[in-house]
C-alpha cells in the first residue's frame, strides 16, 4: 500500500515532517480506542507493538506518526487527511480527520466553524512539483494548514503559523462568490481545485 499525503502535497510519498518510523510517540496504547464521529462513523486505533493500525468496518491501514500526535494513514478512504490527536497528555481522548471530530467511544458536538474561515478552506494545488498542494480546513474558530498547524490572521492581513519559528506567510485572494481562488504561499501560488 501506499501512502497518500495530503499534507504538504506529496503524494503516495513520506510525509513533509517525521519519518517513516510508524511508532507513536509516546506510549502507542495512549492512542487505541474506538473514536466515534459524524453520523455514527466509527475509526478504531489498535496499538500492534510501537506501531499503530487504523480500522474503518473490515478495511485496515497503517499510521505513520509525522509529529506529536500527528498522524497519515494508507487506509483507503481515510489517506487525504491527517490525523490530528488532542486531549490531555497521556490517553488521547479525540481526533480530528479534516473538519471532522471523533471521541473515544462516543461523538461528541461538532463545533460550528466561522463562516469566514470556512470561506478560505479548501485545496490549492500548484503545477510545480517543488510546491504542491496545501489543504486548508477549518476546525471552529481555528484555521489549520493540513499537515503544518493552525495559521493566525497578522495585522497585515496575511496569515502566519501559529510556530513562532515559522518565517512562512500566507496571504488568501482572488475571491469569487466570497472564496478566494488562490492561496500565496510565500510568494508561490496554488489555486482552488475539487478534489
Amino acid at each position: 500500500m501506499a501512502w497518500r499525503h495530503g499534507r504538504g502535497g506529496r503524494a503516495d510519498g513520506p510525509p513533509r515532517r517525521g519519518s517513516d518510523d510508524q511508532r507513536a510517540g509516546g506510549d502507542a496504547g495512549d492512542y487505541a480506542g474506538r473514536f466515534v464521529g459524524p453520523g455514527g462513523a466509527v475509526l478504531t486505533v489498535a496499538a500492534d507493538g510501537p506501531a499503530l493500525t487504523l480500522s474503518e468496518g473490515d478495511r485496515r491501514g497503517r499510521l505513520r506518526a509525522i509529529d506529536d500526535g500527528g498522524f497519515v494513514s494508507d487506509l483507503a478512504g481515510r489517506d487525504f487527511y491527517t490525523l490530528d490527536f488532542g486531549g490531555v497528555a497521556g490517553r488521547r481522548d479525540r481526533l480530528w480527520y479534516g473538519e471532522m471530530l471523533f471521541g473515544r467511544d462516543g461523538a461528541p458536538a461538532q463545533p460550528a466553524s466561522d463562516p469566514a474561515l470556512a470561506a478560505l478552506a479548501g485545496t490549492y494545488l500548484s503545477n510545480d512539483p517543488w510546491i504542491g498542494e496545501s489543504v486548508v480546513v477549518a476546525r471552529g474558530d481555528t484555521l489549520i494548514v493540513d499537515g503544518a498547524g493552525p495559521v493566525l490572521r497578522a495585522p497585515d492581513g496575511s496569515w502566519r503559523f501559529a510556530d513562532p519559528q515559522s518565517t512562512e506567510r500566507l496571504w488568501f485572494d482572488r475571491p469569487i462568490g466570497g472564496r478566494p481562488q488562490r492561496l500565496n504561499l510565500s510568494g508561490a501560488s496554488q489555486w482552488r481545485t475539487a478534489v
